[in-house]
């Protein structure tokens, strides 16, 4: 799998994915950006 947790990082810095955890999935992630961003 890819290691997402450069990109977490990075949305967390711009206080965007507060609920996101890098040891998750990237399906996982991707879910959660996906309903933070209304998509």
């Amino acid at each position: 799998r890819r290691d997402t947790k450069p990109l977490i990082d990075y949305y967390k810095s711009i206080n965007l994915l507060k609920e996101v955890n890098a040891e998750g999935t990237i399906e996982e992630n991707a879910a959660a950006i996906k309903k933070i961003l209304g998509l």
